[in-house]
Formats: C-alpha cells, sequence, structure tokens
C-alpha cells in the first residue's frame, strides 16, 4: 500500500488533540496512530492551537507536536494504479489563541467546505431596495452548528431546521427567524413531533 501524507510540525507543547466527528468531536492520544475525523483536527495546549482544515480527506494522524493529514492510500490490487491522475485537494492552517472552542475552528471547517457564493440577480421592480444583511435564521450563542434549513418530507408548508451544540458545554440557545413561525415542534430524526418540547416560543422583543 502506498500512502502521501502532508505533515505540519507546530509550536504547540503537551498539547491536546481534537478530531471532529459526526456532530461532535473527540479527543485522541497524540501517538502517531491514524484515525478517521472530518473538516478538521485540532492540538492546543498552553493557551494556543492550531487547528488543520481540509475539504475531503478523512485520514489524520498526531505524533507529539506534528499533525498529519492522508492525501492519497493507494491499493496495488487488483488495480496497480488506482489513484493517477489530477487531485484537487484544499487544506489550511488556523492558528488561534485559546483552545477550538474559543477560536470557533468548527465553523472554520465549515466555512473551508461551504464557502460563499455570489450570485447576480435582478430587481423584481425599479424601485425594489434589498437590505445590506439578511438572514432566513440566526442562532446563539456561536457554538450552535445549523446543518441543515429544509422542507419537511411529509408537509410542504412546514420548515426544518437541524442544529447541533458544537461545543458540548449545554446551556440555552436562541434561534430567531426572519419570517413568522405560526407553531414550534421539537422532532425525531425521521422528523416525528415530539410528545414533549424544550422549545419555547417567544414573541420578538421591539
Amino acid at each position: 500500500m502506498y500512502m502521501l501524507k502532508v505533515k505540519f510540525p507546530v509550536a504547540v507543547t503537551d498539547g491536546k488533540a481534537a478530531f471532529e466527528i459526526p456532530f461532535g468531536s473527540i479527543e485522541r492520544p497524540t501517538d502517531g496512530s491514524e484515525v478517521p475525523a472530518q473538516k478538521w483536527i485540532d492540538l492546543s495546549g498552553g493557551g494556543y492551537g492550531v487547528s488543520l482544515l481540509n475539504d475531503s480527506k478523512y485520514g489524520h494522524d498526531v505524533k507529539d507536536n506534528a499533525m498529519r493529514l492522508t492525501l492519497l492510500r493507494s491499493s496495488y490490487s487488483p488495480d496497480p494504479m488506482p489513484d493517477f491522475g489530477n487531485h484537487e485537494i484544499v487544506y489550511a492552517l488556523y492558528p488561534h489563541k485559546g483552545d477550538w472552542r474559543a477560536a470557533g475552528t468548527v465553523r472554520q471547517g465549515y466555512n473551508l467546505n461551504h464557502p460563499l457564493a455570489a450570485v447576480a440577480i435582478t430587481k423584481t421592480r425599479p424601485d425594489a431596495a434589498l437590505p445590506a444583511v439578511y438572514s432566513l435564521l440566526r442562532v446563539t450563542p456561536a457554538s450552535l452548528i445549523v446543518t441543515a434549513v429544509k422542507i419537511s418530507e411529509d408537509a410542504p408548508n412546514r420548515l426544518v431546521v437541524r442544529f447541533y451544540d458544537s461545543a458540548g458545554a449545554g446551556g440555552k440557545g436562541t434561534i430567531i427567524f426572519n419570517t413568522k413561525i405560526r407553531n414550534l415542534k421539537e422532532t425525531d430524526l425521521l422528523e416525528r413531533a415530539l410528545p414533549s418540547s424544550r422549545f419555547k416560543k417567544e414573541r420578538p422583543r421591539l
């Protein structure tokens, strides 16, 4: 088996290594073992850290103060040359103060994987004006990550919002919609309403 890795020694001593997993993260030993992760890994210690972000690779390892990302992992049978050709891989280093939670590494990983797209539009009428800033919804605190906003599978007049607490700290959060919401329900992953809800609808403060 042939492997191609990129290595980044960083000025972090006695650091803790964190790896993104689906809807969360996990700390693992810095013993050089290759482990899976999604959009980022982080090595932080002593009030400072470095996150390694990527857009398409999942093999990582951390040995002492060096972070590595596996770019290619090739077999030799039955196809002796399975990975010949051009590969486009985006990765970036994100140095920061504090740990990955304080630095907003989760959002940096999303920004790398889902960059803003500029779209040209035309006015619906000559006197139409667009606001300088507009968003369908906003969430606080920043550790709440919205992963999906979609139409319900069973009802076209219902909107499903999926989000999670990326810091694992718990506590209260707020979702502010820029549209009227008639009703609010908590559901399971199959979008079935749960008998009790932890959500509380509040009128906007004027």
